[in-house]
């Protein structure tokens, strides 16, 4: 299998994509400009941030560190690239970083970023028009049902794929809006602060209430339709579960954990759940 390079593909975050599950292996190779070990591929130039839980900040780390603390599920962001390497509840592991896992076969071809605005979505199809003028049927299977119901007719999206049989198709492994692209004007949503070591209080306030969130973290308590959560990233979130089935409010424990899956409203302290899946039924 062809291991996925880095190129211009790391300027934008990812998202849309499921857990991904590395291939942790004791091998390790190397070359001028990246290190591949753990099922990593890491470059060596980028500059890494972990986020340490007992200290409450983000500290600098060496590259060679990074893929031992991917594998004890620490919090690693890309500063270079202003990419999470690993996220909790943005999906894990970012395949952009894996070695094995998301890398192109040889009948695929090469990895594609075509940006544009979006048509219509019908199931899993996407009806996308690209700034060079294409209209392109987007096989949006393997995108997830969460990212797919969040786009817009007119939306500005970035399709991240695989060209298909002809050139009116394509097929999408991941769709990033422009609404958390930085490089489009968007903020991407969980990115660290400037200071390596400012707490997650510090995170940027503004947040966008249309973007699909999925955070992890352990239960506090619940009050009526009002769950409090530990994130995982330190945060102490109120989460807004009346639109939640009852039978699984009426489940959850103190100290349970869980992942919440819903908006932001107004910060990124309060979250209104659209779903909670505990991680006893993610098996």
């Amino acid at each position: 299998m062809k291991r996925l390079l880095f190129g211009s593909m790391l300027a934008v975050a990812i998202v849309g994509a499921g857990a991904v599950t590395p291939m942790f292996a004791s091998a390790q190779t190397s070359s001028s400009d990246s290190l591949v070990q753990g099922g990593l591929t890491l470059p060596r130039s980028h500059q890494y941030q972990a986020y340490d839980s007992a200290a409450a900040r983000y500290e600098n780390v060496r590259v060679e560190s990074v893929p031992d603390r991917v594998s004890k599920k620490q919090m690693v962001y890309d500063r270079t690239a202003k990419l999470w390497v690993y996220h909790p509840s943005k999906g894990g592991l970012n395949p952009m970083y894996s070695a094995t896992a998301a890398a192109p076969s040889a009948t695929q071809g090469a990895w594609q970023r075509v940006h544009g605005k979006v048509q219509s979505v019908s199931g899993n199809t996407v009806t996308f028009k690209a700034d060079d003028g294409r209209t392109l049927n987007v096989d949006a299977s393997q995108v997830s049902a969460e990212i797919r119901g969040a786009l817009t007719p007119d939306e500005g999206v970035t399709l991240i794929g695989f060209a298909g049989s002809d050139a009116t198709k394509f097929r999408a492994r991941y769709i990033q809006q422009d609404s958390s692209d930085p490089s489009h004007g968007g903020t991407a949503a969980a990115q660290p602060p400037a200071s390596s070591t400012a707490s997650p209080s510090a995170l940027p306030g503004a947040v966008d209430e249309k973007a699909w969130q999925r955070i992890h973290g352990t239960v506090n308590s619940l009050s009526g339709t009002t769950l409090t959560l530990k994130a995982d990233d330190g945060r102490n979130l109120n989460v807004d579960v009346k639109e939640v089935g009852e039978g699984i409010r009426q489940s959850l424990t103190t100290g349970e954990k869980v992942t919440v899956i819903g908006f932001y409203r107004g910060d990124q302290n309060n979250v209104a759940a659209r779903y909670v899946q505990k991680d006893s039924s993610n098996k």
